[in-house]
């Protein structure tokens, strides 16, 4: 693909360049740029938030350490933290809440107050609907805490993959800190063929990550991480899909999360000023 070149911010909307969108590597995998290195192009090209996941390398000298860095990186570069991954283990009817990457997206939360935190699960399993519910209000209002909304997620090929459970079990969620991630690529391959699917959510549309790519049958956690790509770079589209959910009040921050080999391959400036000309042109 060719780079799209930056444009100017929309008035009073806020971007984010999700984590693996700049990583320069593959989903899993070690990023090829450091953390310090993604936020300089992520606010040099015009973001105002970047997005991390728990087991960065930033934490390898431990979790002091990675916070002390995430923050001189941030406060470098002019951008905030405005979203954290991934939170699993909560849909299995227990919920373990000292395990370390709960006990680390906290401490994240707690510190820099991000937008949202997204949670699910990659299991193919079975999910316990009213065990899993529990459990999410109560990390709901764990995070709620410190402002953080858990945004939740419902692969196609995990146990919340069927778009009914996955509605159900947000909807059985009291806490309301708790609500839908609505990821382009996963919308459109679960129940989101056309935008009216955005009402079986009702209000609780926590947060928003666009990107494109196709409409696949089969494979879809393979497609998911490697042709997941930049809105506007495939027949997903990430825009009329902003714009409903404009429609139906959605007034928070537009995350773009896009894993493809030239996203992976390109300089970071590079890729962070199309990923910002990309997310701007959907949400416009």
């Amino acid at each position: 693909m060719a780079g799209n070149s930056s444009t100017s911010p929309i008035d009073g909307v806020e971007t984010i360049a999700s984590h693996v969108t700049l990583t320069g590597a593959g989903f899993g995998h070690r990023p090829r740029h450091d953390f310090a290195a993604r936020c300089a192009a992520a606010g040099a090209a015009g973001f105002d938030g970047v997005g991390l996941h728990a087991a960065d390398p930033v934490f390898d000298d431990g979790d002091a350490e990675g916070l002390r860095r995430i923050r001189q990186a941030l406060d470098t570069s002019g951008v905030r933290l405005m979203e954290i991954e991934f939170l699993t283990g909560w849909t299995g009817g227990t919920l373990d809440a000292d395990h370390a990457s709960i006990r680390r997206l906290l401490a994240l939360a707690e510190a820099f107050s991000p937008h949202h935190v997204t949670a699910g699960t990659l299991d193919p399993g079975p999910v316990d609907i009213e065990g899993a519910s529990r459990s999410l209000s109560e990390l709901g209002f764990r995070f709620g805490e410190f402002g953080t909304r858990v945004a939740v997620e419902g692969f196609a090929w995990s146990g919340l993959g069927d778009p009914r459970r996955w509605r159900e079990v947000v909807h059985r969620c009291p806490s309301p800190w708790v609500g839908f991630m609505i990821d382009t690529w996963h919308f459109r391959n679960g129940d989101g063929a056309e935008e009216g699917a955005l009402d079986l959510l009702a209000d609780r549309i926590a947060a928003v990550q666009l990107n494109d790519g196709r409409v696949v049958a089969s494979d879809h956690m393979h497609h998911a991480r490697e042709e997941r790509h930049l809105p506007g770079e495939g027949v997903l589209r990430p825009r009329p899909l902003a714009h409903a959910l404009r429609e139906r009040g959605y007034d928070g921050p537009w995350a773009v999360e896009s894993c493809d080999a030239w996203l992976q391959n390109a300089p970071v400036k590079e890729a962070a000023s199309a990923a910002f000309g990309a997310l701007t042109a959907a949400v416009g």
